[in-house]
């Protein structure tokens, strides 16, 4: 199995999450380093979707390259864009266009230093349902690709019609069950088919983000996707620990919430894959290893 894998992941590291477990105020370069490697090393790509910036960059981006890192998610488009922009415009103002262009040849430039122009994707919009902006949906993600060509452009948008954005989205993520008509339009523009899980799907579709599920189900979410053709998935979090850090005292010296925080108390696991350390380092999880055996299955 080659290092740099086909199948692709868009996931999302929090180092917001880690600085506040750790309580540390900038996290030490050789952790910060190992946290992303680690990942890497289990196929799954940690770029943030539901930031600004890309990361990581610099020297830890070039050793993820050379570990077998083949997506790496640019920025959130969509986080450029004000309330009143999503509640009332149709269109990106020039001030929005010229933030979204530095960052995205900004990217471009780091990217292509490291032989990675074609990883970048460019995300946005998440689970978002109102099809009357669809048209601000298509003008943001448009324009993203008139400034650097080779970037992808993924949603999990899947309300339909679709008509503003059909020709738009370059990689669509419907929820693992969702057999709606988003899979047939994919399919007919010959576009790239994702799937993500949250705390949904419930059984009998697998869901490998939930400990209550059999440990199995985050293999079985792969060989799903090998068998109708898709090449990737989403998760909105791999180190959602919020719950774990409301007082001053840290696991394992207190028992361990397995809940992301508050909004979550129903879903064991979901929002975390991976476990912190002691020593400030990652911990795996069975669901984890499972998932990364899944894509190597794939």
């Amino acid at each position: 199995i080659p290092k740099k894998g086909k199948f692709k992941v868009l996931g999302r590291f929090s180092t917001e999450v880690l600085k506040k477990f750790y309580k540390w105020d900038t996290i030490p370069y050789e952790k910060e380093r190992l946290w992303y490697l680690f990942q890497v090393e289990h196929r799954y790509n940690h770029s943030d979707i539901y930031i600004k910036h890309m990361q990581p960059d610099g020297q830890i981006l070039a050793d993820c390259g050379k570990a077998g890192l083949n997506v790496v998610c640019v920025m959130n488009s969509s986080h450029y864009l004000g309330r009143d922009e999503l509640n009332k415009h149709l269109r990106l103002s020039q001030e929005q266009k010229i933030q979204i262009s530095t960052e995205l040849r900004k990217d471009a430039v780091m990217l292509k230093e490291n032989n990675a122009l074609d990883t970048g994707y460019v995300y946005g919009f998440d689970e978002y349902s109102d099809t009357s902006r669809y048209k601000l949906v298509a003008d943001t993600f448009n324009y993203a690709k008139s400034v650097v060509p080779e970037f992808k452009v993924a949603a999990t948008i899947f309300t339909p019609p679709f008509d503003d954005i059909a020709q738009t989205i370059d990689t669509w993520i419907p929820l693992l069950g969702c057999d709606t008509e988003i899979i047939n339009k994919a399919k007919k523009k010959n576009a790239e088919l994702f799937f993500y899980v949250f705390g949904c799907p419930k059984h009998p579709f697998p869901n490998g983000a939930v400990i209550d599920y059999p440990a199995i189900d985050g293999r079985i979410m792969f060989w799903i996707a090998a068998k109708h053709g898709w090449n990737g998935f989403l998760h909105w979090l791999v180190n959602g620990w919020r719950a774990n850090c409301q007082t001053d005292e840290r696991w394992p010296a207190v028992n361990w919430l397995p809940y992301s925080d508050s909004r979550y108390t129903r879903r064991n696991g979901e929002g975390y894959l991976i476990y912190p350390g002691p020593d400030g380092l990652p911990l795996s999880s069975i669901r984890f290893e499972n998932i990364r055996d899944g894509i190597e299955d794939w």
